[in-house]
């Protein structure tokens, strides 16, 4: 029998040579290599045929997850309500604060018919009203109820007359002005009111005038604000007419 050899040499670094002979499969090994990974992809076909019927819409446990989701919605919608329009057993309809910026309130609404295997609905300000749980088999809502006592202020009320402003002559002459187009009479006063006063008018002003020629004038009495020099200004808050014969 002839002996046989295999020789050979290792590459070194800056030097040539021949690779080294490594060991390799025998046709045996291949086989059971193939069947053991048969076995292996059969059962991850099996996993993910199991995982995939787990996750099933119609199945309890999806049936659960929605439910929790949708609870956990609700929730976290109805702890920020500012205000409960409409409850039942079956329904309710809340605001919650402005969410898109037009300074106004949003209005939510959930609705179940109370029909087994009916959905569960939304409606979000008013719009078309969206399925969030399907076949739904009870619902049922309850409210704890907290009332609270508030202070509302009742109507204003009116008081009577009380003098604003007063000139009398004192025993002195009393001196004339005429009232022509570019001239005129005026009095600024600021009025002292109640601390709880909310509003004031002017109910009357009396004033002493007198004929001037033939009587055909005709004067404009306004009530106008005065500037920071304390002078009329432009605004006229209310004017009548008044004739010179009268």
């Amino acid at each position: 029998m002839r002996r046989q050899e295999a020789r050979g040499k290792t590459q070194e670094a800056g030097g040539a040579g021949t690779p080294r002979l490594t060991g390799g499969h025998t046709l045996v090994e291949l086989v059971a290599s193939m069947a053991v990974m048969t076995i292996v992809l059969g059962g991850m076909g099996s996993a993910i045929l199991v995982a995939s019927r787990g996750v099933d819409p119609r199945s309890p446990v999806a049936r659960q997850v929605e439910a929790g989701q949708v609870v956990e919605q609700m929730a976290g919608e109805l702890s920020g309500l500012v205000g409960c329009a409409q409850r039942s057993g079956t329904m309710v309809q809340f605001t919650v604060p402005d969410r898109n910026g037009d300074a106004t309130a949003e209005t939510i609404r959930y609705v179940w018919s109370g029909t087994a295997g009916d959905p569960l609905t939304r409606q979000y300000n008013g719009g078309t009203a969206v399925n969030v749980a399907e076949g739904v088999q009870e619902f049922a809502l309850s409210y704890g109820l907290l009332v609270e006592t508030q202070q509302v202020p009742g109507p204003s009320t009116e008081s009577g007359e009380m003098l604003l402003l007063r000139h009398d002559d004192t025993g002195g002459s009393l001196s004339e002005h005429r009232v022509q187009l570019s001239r005129h009479v005026a009095e600024v006063f600021r009025p002292l009111l109640p601390g709880d006063a909310t509003a004031w008018s002017i109910t009357r002003v009396k004033f002493k005038a007198k004929l001037d020629g033939s009587a055909l004038g005709q004067t404009q009495v306004q009530i106008r604000t005065a500037d920071a020099s304390h002078l009329p200004s432009s605004t006229v808050l209310q004017g009548f007419s008044m004739w010179e014969w009268n």
